[in-house]
């Protein structure tokens, strides 16, 4: 008779080398063992501090730029109306107010800092 110690045991996936042949007992299988348990969960994604913070900002520079264009694409909307007046934009306001929104987005699109990002893993790199 053997003892069962750690000697003495294979896990699921070992590899055995310089062996012909192993004698087995299966002790227990199933979802409850050490192996299985640690195997079904990956490790949670660690993120710094700064990490967090610049992504909340940026989601937050994100929502300001669309709310800024959103009013400025009204204001636009409005004035085109009571000073261009000549022009019959009103069968177009939906039309127009879509281009002028994205127009917008696309003067703003600076307000949101896409090379912080790079810039963050360069420094990161750098130390």
């Amino acid at each position: 008779a053997v003892p069962l110690s750690p000697d003495h045991i294979l896990l699921r996936g070992a590899k055995l080398q310089n062996t012909n042949w192993v004698f087995g007992l299966v002790i227990y299988t199933g979802h409850e063992t050490k192996l299985m348990k640690n195997s079904a969960t990956s490790a949670p994604l660690k993120r710094s501090t700064v990490d967090k913070q610049t992504n909340n900002l940026i989601i937050l520079l994100f929502f300001l730029l669309i709310v800024l264009c959103l009013i400025m694409a009204v204001c636009n909307s409005q004035w085109s109306a009571d000073l261009h007046w000549y022009l019959s934009l009103d069968d177009l306001s939906v039309f127009n107010f879509g281009i002028n929104f994205i127009t917008f987005i696309i003067l703003f699109n600076n307000l949101i800092p896409i090379s912080l990002q790079v810039s963050l893993e360069v420094v990161r790199f750098i130390q």
